[in-house]
């Protein structure tokens, strides 16, 4: 009896040590990210933001799509008071769709900076342009991630960087941070039902209303 529960021990540890080594390093669960990040063309996914402004925080849900390289659509599922709002790029201009009062308008720069960092085809352009970027792995509620620092170019006191959260065995994106110069988190984003490159009509990024 004392044997075999030796030779069982030996077993497990050998087992354990199989598993372990299965196991794809961070490196190589970036490199799989970046392949996966490479080979995006469009996306949808619905969107949960968090809007912080000192105490206060303001959540919002949205119906995201993106095309590369710069065409975006937002639908605004919650507040219900402002549900159906719809923000739209064609990726040479930007406008907003209140419906409540039948209204769309030309966004500023400012705006359009604010919402276009809650695009994952977005990050990668700013990754891919910024001097400074970090890959560390994180763990939540015992599941693992790979995270992604970038700077955001040209961005300003308010808008200094973003964090991205890849799911380490799923490779989708699952949150991201948007931080001030003080780390501190202006926007956080959890993204649900993540599709990879569906098929997008070309029409979902252009507004047939006629701006006031």
């Amino acid at each position: 009896m004392r044997i075999c529960r030796i030779i069982l021990s030996v077993l497990l540890v050998c087992l354990s040590l199989l598993t372990a080594c299965s196991q794809p390093t961070d490196e190589e669960v970036y490199y799989k990210i970046q392949k996966k990040l490479g080979e995006l063309e469009t996306y949808e996914c619905t969107t949960k933001v968090s809007a912080v402004n000192g105490e206060e925080t303001t959540e919002y849900v949205y119906k995201q799509y993106f095309k590369n390289p710069n065409s975006y659509r937002l639908e605004l599922i919650l507040p219900e008071a402002t549900k159906g709002n719809l923000m739209v790029s064609n990726g040479k201009m930007a406008w907003v769709y209140s419906p409540s009062i039948n209204h769309t308008y030309k966004i500023d720069s400012v705006e359009k900076l604010q919402n276009e960092l809650l695009f994952i085809g977005f990050f990668m352009k700013n990754y891919m342009s910024s001097k400074e970027s970090d890959i560390t792995s994180d763990t939540i509620n015992k599941e693992q991630f790979i995270v992604i620092t970038t700077d955001i170019p040209g961005g300003n006191y308010y808008f200094s960087k973003q964090k991205l959260w890849f799911d380490r065995n799923e490779l989708v994106p699952t949150q991201l941070e948007i931080l001030d110069e003080q780390n501190k988190i202006v926007f956080k984003v959890h993204y649900e039902d993540f599709i990879f490159n569906p098929k997008l009509d070309d029409g979902i990024f252009h507004l047939n209303i006629q701006p006031e």
